[in-house]
């Protein structure tokens, strides 16, 4: 089970505004609607297993995504900060390859990955720009282990942006997280106000509106902050995975 929710702002580093209104968010979860993708997978045995949910978030502004697997359309025109529902892959090998929406299925690829799942836990293929403007694609498998009634925060930075800090009411402060990188922490499953800002010349500017956020107990809820800071598409977006009730599940 999962659900996401995507909150949009501009830059505010200099000479960039930031908007007024405050994003409220409620992160709860709901049925996500998801694809039995029918493609040949180099299997690792024969044992029977559970299929794995891989969802695929466009985190490249200005265009939309098709995705393919094994060299079969999975996904059509995945936009800017928005998931795909997700895709129900047996245990194996895969080659996931992006191209502009509605290219043809020969028309050169803008991004190639390798995917190898071995277990059921969710996966998630972010697709990201590099500085160099190379657009590249992560693969990060979710932890959804037991949190005894409380909620896993964590946040993953995609973005073409600086090193960030983000922080929230009364939790812990997750700082100078570099492109790339992420943090995680095991909170109370409450309401947060949770704050993102760079560091210009010594003071915290922020870069994202604040967004108030519920978190639910026996979840895990991971930010992915995406886009391009200076092209002002920079964006925080939410998607929220159920953990086990109990430790045995």
């Amino acid at each position: 089970m999962s659900s996401f929710f995507a909150f949009p702002a501009p830059s505010t580093r200099t000479g960039h505004t930031l908007l007024a209104a405050i994003v409220a968010g409620l992160v709860s979860v709901l049925l996500m609607a998801s694809v039995h993708v029918d493609v040949a997978a180099a299997q690792d045995d024969d044992e029977a297993q559970a299929d794995t949910p891989v969802t695929f978030l466009q985190g490249v502004g200005d265009r939309d995504l098709d995705v393919y697997i094994n060299g079969k359309i999975a996904m059509r025109n995945v936009s800017f900060g928005s998931f795909s529902a997700a895709m129900l892959l047996p245990q194996g090998k895969y080659r996931i390859d992006l191209r502009d929406a509605g290219s043809k299925r020969r028309s050169p690829r803008i991004a190639r990955i390798s995917l190898r799942i071995v277990d059921d836990r969710p996966i998630t293929l972010v697709s990201y720009q590099r500085p160099n403007g190379k657009i590249k694609v992560a693969q990060r498998a979710v932890d959804t282990t037991w949190v005894n009634g409380e909620s896993r925060l964590i946040v993953r930075h995609l973005a073409s942006a600086p090193v960030i800090t983000m922080s929230y009411d009364g939790g812990p402060v997750f700082r100078d997280i570099k492109p790339g990188r992420s943090r995680r922490a095991v909170v109370p499953a409450l309401p947060f106000d949770i704050k993102i800002t760079t560091d210009v010349d010594g003071v915290a500017v922020p870069v994202l509106d604040p967004v108030r956020v519920s978190l639910v107990k026996n979840t895990v809820t991971v930010v992915y902050v995406v886009g391009d800071f200076d092209a002002g598409t920079a964006r925080a977006v939410f998607h929220a995975y159920r953990t086990p009730e109990t430790q045995n599940g």
